[in-house]
């Protein structure tokens, strides 16, 4: 089961900067999953809120939101080039998907990558651009009468039972899921046996 940091580890660190990410290598997570948005200059940024200070991310030049936010807002190619661990890439919204793609598309093949979004319509324009892992998040039951899409499906915890991941299985997907906080509900993703969990405590798995 791959150990991946929820925005990197960020109990010292703000989420989603390199300092979170190298915090996160060096207590033996597998990996990193991390949100991407567009600013207004067109570059990729990591980012989980579409808004700071009131502003939105995609109003802001790069330069903008890193004075907005008050540190350095890493870039998706940044992060890529310095960590070479298993990546979780959320996208976070559709204009920010060519983007993207262009970063990503440069670390095929020396990175291990999955693409994940909410959205169907962001996973399809990501399939069909790269050969990469795609996989739909869902948050809630229905899970609606449609599999989710990809190669792979994010589940939080609570919907990761035993029949849903049989039954993905035998749809060729991996399971990963989000969410757990105690170090019971650790315990219990590494029982059900899922290919990777997204934690913000991942010292519970990896003391």
């Amino acid at each position: 089961m791959l150990v991946l940091a929820h925005r990197g580890l960020h109990d010292d660190a703000r989420e989603n900067t390199l300092a979170a990410f190298e915090a996160a290598v060096a207590a033996g997570a597998d990996g990193i999953e991390t949100d991407v948005r567009l600013t207004r200059d067109g570059v990729a940024i990591l980012m989980h809120d579409p808004k700071v200070r009131r502003r939105t991310v995609a109003s802001m030049t790069h330069s903008e939101l890193s004075r907005a936010a008050g540190y350095h807002v890493p870039t998706l190619a940044q992060a890529l080039r310095r960590f070479d661990v298993f990546w979780d890439v959320e996208i976070k919204s559709p204009d920010a998907v060519d983007a993207a793609v262009r970063v990503l598309r440069g670390f095929v093949g020396t990175r291990r990558m999955v693409v994940t979004s909410f959205r169907r319509d962001i996973l399809a324009r990501v399939g069909k651009a790269l050969d990469l892992p795609c996989g739909q998040i869902v948050s809630r039951a229905p899970l609606g009468v449609r599999p989710a899409p990809g190669a792979l499906v994010v589940w939080k915890l609570r919907l990761a039972t035993v029949r849903r991941i049989r039954a993905a299985r035998a749809r060729g997907q991996q399971v990963f899921v989000y969410g757990p906080r105690t170090r019971r509900d650790h315990e219990r993703c590494a029982r059900l046996g899922v290919d990777a969990v997204i934690t913000d405590w991942p010292k519970l798995l990896r003391a």
